[in-house]
């Protein structure tokens, strides 16, 4: 409970301010469209979270530096989350490519970097909200602090943050159920305009996975939310006439009590809950809706039926019931898919028919199969530190079986526990373990507390936590799922008591405290000697760090936002290629780190029309495919998917100028040592067996494999 203060300072009120600004920028990120660069739904988002992060970061050390109290607590949670982002560094280390763990590409926008601003986010919500979703006594009978200041609490409260997210959560509904219905009565916007009709619900998220699991925990945080305040009132009803006589003591007036409009921001959240229910089964995610719905409510149901302090025999009946329920339409959904009444049902909707398909022979499952197979050798493959992180790619191309059911690149795992397996080997599994054991027991320690006023949303964070981490197993983050998860993680640090460290020798060791006493130590003895206010001198670097992680930031940010906008610009000239080239080097130059991606597509291009192409254009692009090629190698070594473009490209050069046999060799060696059972790879080497004519036994069951997958 943070204390009450009848005075603040006007610079806490400024950065309090802006870093509510920027938080409030970063939950909107969901809403991004870049619709001017490649991967609109990916990259506008992850460069405006980030550059929020950023400026909030900035604005808090300067608040941390001057107020303490604006700190964050210590936490086993926190120290787990620092030894996950330790290990995952290490294991990038260790891994194929440093280049991909510290940035990922493009198209993901994930790796160490994004995974560090996540951290610091996290940070800075636990350090300022410092209250719960429940409305404290002092809130409705109201005071009349000095300087008529108000509490500051009553902003930075955990119910606020929780319905703003859910106002965006609420917008995208409400734009997608719009566009899903083709309706375009309200969203006119242009930027949405992008968006295309689906028959799944894809949102302003792009892939109705992402949105499914964004809803999910929405749906749950508002659910607790909202029967908390049902509890709060019946509290608060009783708080208020035991205070009225004591204002009718002071004189004071029943006006001067301040009662929440509970009637208001229910209709918010029962509008909210229905409309992001509603996208939810739209986008037939089949993870969020049958498996982490299901487990989230199913954590609720047992936590009612075993803790809940006002539970009676009407609530425990309604929650055996509803395990009942729960448990019948799990087994009908696995035993009577094949009955005339599930087949019928399945005509006529969609989401059914989903999941009637869930069979080994779905192609959506059993490329899933293949995926995890190989991930699981890739395990075998490189146990301690595995691939690194963001490497997915190289660990599944290399212990991928030709499967001629499944033929999918996969460059995520499609399940986050084996991706931390596979990229940060067993590591990098236990400290993420670790992270999630230490969360669950965190809230599960509160919940079980029948004395706590916030049992009950509590029992909905619960849900949230498994919810979120079930659905996971089929998926993997994305920017706007792992701010749901950032959220999720701050929130289980606030309610962590139990497993708060409070005294010993660890907490010595990282405590601020105790440099905040050799601080003091510093100043006291430049004043004596009178050489120089040490605090005005702290203070002016703090200053100068936050301006350098502001500049940085910006700098950074905007050069990946003009990289990838170059790069869709170099798309959509017609074939002019000196043009073209000229955009590929400046989208390639403009941010090198995530130059890959570029060099990928653009190979991708040459390679379609590198033979209708004029000598001059010839020379220009083969120039410039063989510098990027050796920036590549440099790196990415272990990149078997663009070697394979590059493969492709140096064949076509080969067509014209005989010179580049060298190079097709070298790429066609790298591609077919490192994937050589992937699909694009054997066609590779099928086309090289039929070209040479060769007759070894290779080559044989290569050209037997592709022509029976062809037939």
């Amino acid at each position: 409970m943070v204390t009450i203060k009848e005075e603040y300072n006007p610079l806490e009120y400024i950065l309090l301010g802006l870093i509510f600004l920027f938080i409030i920028a970063c939950l909107l990120t969901p809403l991004v469209l870049s619709s001017s660069t490649f991967f609109p739904f990916i990259v506008g988002k992850a460069v405006v979270s980030r550059i929020s992060i950023e400026l909030a970061f900035a604005f808090w050390l300067i608040l941390a530096y001057k107020f303490p109290q604006y700190r964050p607590k210590h936490s086993l949670i926190i120290y787990a989350f620092i030894i996950w982002i330790f290990i995952t560094v290490i294991t990038a280390i260790t891994g194929v490519s440093i280049q991909r763990s510290l940035w990922s590409s493009i198209e993901r926008m994930q790796g160490i970097i994004d995974l560090i601003h996540w951290f610091i986010f996290v940070l800075i919500l636990v350090s300022i909200f410092k209250t719960g979703t429940n409305y404290k006594e002092n809130w409705i009978i109201s005071k009349k602090p000095l300087n008529n200041v108000q509490d500051i609490s009553k902003i930075f409260n955990w119910r606020i943050l929780i319905s703003i997210n859910a106002a965006v959560s609420l917008f995208m509904a409400l734009m997608s159920i719009d566009l899903y219905y083709s309706l375009d009565k309200f969203f006119t916007y242009q930027s949405f305009n992008y968006l295309d009709e689906s028959r799944r619900i894809i949102g302003t998220l792009g892939n109705p996975t992402f949105v499914g699991a964004y809803m999910l925990v929405n749906i749950f945080l508002v659910a607790g939310l909202f029967f908390q305040s049902i509890v709060d009132q019946k509290y608060l009803e009783k708080n208020i006439q035991l205070n009225l006589s004591r204002l009718s003591k002071t004189k004071r007036k029943n006006k001067d009590i301040v009662r929440p409009n509970f009637l208001l921001l229910r209709s918010f959240w029962i509008i909210s809950l229905i409309f992001n229910f509603w996208v939810l089964i739209l986008t037939e995610t089949r993870g969020a809706i049958f498996v982490g719905l299901p487990v989230g409510i199913t954590i609720i149901l047992i936590g009612t039926f075993l803790w809940h302090k006002h539970r009676g025999t009407i609530l425990i009946n309604i929650s055996k019931i509803l395990l009942f329920l729960i448990v019948i339409l799990a087994i009908a959904l696995i035993f009577a898919r094949d009955s005339e009444a599930f087949n019928y049902l399945a005509k006529s909707n969609d989401l059914i028919n989903r999941v009637k398909n869930v069979n080994l022979d779905d192609p959506s499952i059993k490329g899933r199969i293949s995926s995890h197979a190989a991930g699981f050798r890739a395990v075998l493959d490189r146990p301690i530190f595995g691939y690194g992180p963001e490497n997915y790619i190289v660990a599944w191309g290399q212990n991928y079986t030709f499967d001629r059911e499944s033929y999918e690149v996969y460059d995520q795992a499609h399940n986050k526990i084996l991706e931390e397996m596979s990229t940060k080997g067993v590591l990098g599994l236990l400290s993420y373990t670790v992270l999630w054991v230490l969360m669950f027991l965190a809230v599960y320690n509160k919940t079980k507390n029948k004395e706590n006023r916030e049992q009950l949303f509590n029992l909905f964070l619960l849900g949230a936590l498994g919810s979120y981490f079930a659905q996971n197993i089929f998926l993997f983050d994305t920017p706007s799922t792992v701010l749901q998860f950032s959220l999720l993680v701050a929130l289980v640090i606030y309610v962590d008591d139990g497993f708060t460290i409070r005294n010993g020798d660890f907490k010595k060791l990282f405590s601020i405290k105790y440099i905040d006493v050799l601080i003091a130590k510093l100043k006291l003895k430049s004043n004596k000697l009178g050489i120089i206010n040490l605090d005005r001198m702290f203070m002016l670097l703090t200053c100068l760090f936050c301006v350098l992680i502001i500049i940085v930031g910006i700098w950074i940010n905007s050069k990946i936002y003009f990289s990838t906008k170059l790069l869709l610009d170099a798309h959509s000239i017609e074939p002019k290629w000196e043009e073209k080239i000229s955009k590929y080097e400046d989208a390639i130059n403009m941010f090198p780190p995530l130059a890959n991606y570029p060099r990928k597509f653009s190979f991708h291009q040459i390679e379609k029309n590198l033979i209708n192409m004029s000598q001059t254009d010839f020379n220009l692009v083969m120039n410039y495919v063989d510098r990027e090629a050796n920036k590549l190698l440099q790196s990415e070594p272990m990149n078997w998917a663009i070697f394979g473009d590059l493969t492709r490209l140096y064949r076509e050069a080969l067509r014209v100028d005989l010179r580049y046999e060298k190079n097709y060799y070298q790429f066609y060696n790298l591609s077919s040592d490192i994937a050589p059972s992937t699909l694009k790879i054997k066609y590779i080497m099928y086309i090289e067996c039929k070209n040479s004519n060769s007759s070894t036994d290779s080559c044989k069951n290569i050209v037997k494999e592709i022509e029976s997958f062809n037939n």
